[in-house]
């Protein structure tokens, strides 16, 4: 059972800790615990990013093989009808 007395800066623990302290101790854990967080998002954001890119380029170089493929048809069939 953990006694207390009352101290001027105030309540001091069994640990000789005063609440301020302990207040002070877990405000500086939640902050480190917020920045370890943002890190780790911020380097699933980059790995995310890294690794859509090859998905990107394939539906650019996909979306231009059939713009080119339609192209071709339309012209094709154009000078089709015009002979």
């Amino acid at each position: 059972m953990s006694t207390s007395q009352g101290t001027s800066s105030g309540t001091k623990t069994t640990t000789g800790d005063t609440e301020q302290d302990i207040g002070w101790t877990a405000l500086r854990q939640l902050l480190l615990l917020g920045g370890a967080l943002a890190l780790a998002g911020a380097g699933l954001g980059v790995a995310g990013v890294a690794a859509s890119v090859p998905l990107v380029w394939a539906f650019g170089i996909g979306a231009s093989a059939v713009s080119l493929s339609v192209l071709a048809v339309t012209g094709y069939h154009g000078r089709a009808q015009s002979v």
